[in-house]
């Protein structure tokens, strides 16, 4: 498959809901507590990094240092924000 440069508005906004939705179920299970049990947390937010990047596998590589990084950094604030002590 050839990289790409650029995706349309859906693609990423889909993506986030995605994302956003896995987050949602994570804290169903948690009783609704903002606080995961410390054991699964790293590995469910590991396994959400390895979702996000699958997302975007076909970019382009010229490309990926300056908007995946601004992706990347927005999206992991929003995490910490919202887990954070």
């Amino acid at each position: 498959m050839l990289g790409r440069s650029t995706y349309p508005r859906e693609y990423p906004d889909a993506s986030r809901k995605g994302i956003a939705a896995t987050v949602n179920a994570f804290e169903k299970l948690a009783g609704g507590s903002t606080a995961p049990p410390a054991p699964i947390d790293p590995v469910f937010f590991s396994n959400l990094v390895i979702a996000l990047e699958s997302c975007f596998t076909h970019r382009s590589r010229g490309i990926e240092e300056k908007e995946f990084a601004r992706l990347a950094r927005t999206f992991f604030d929003d995490i910490e924000k919202k887990f954070a002590d």
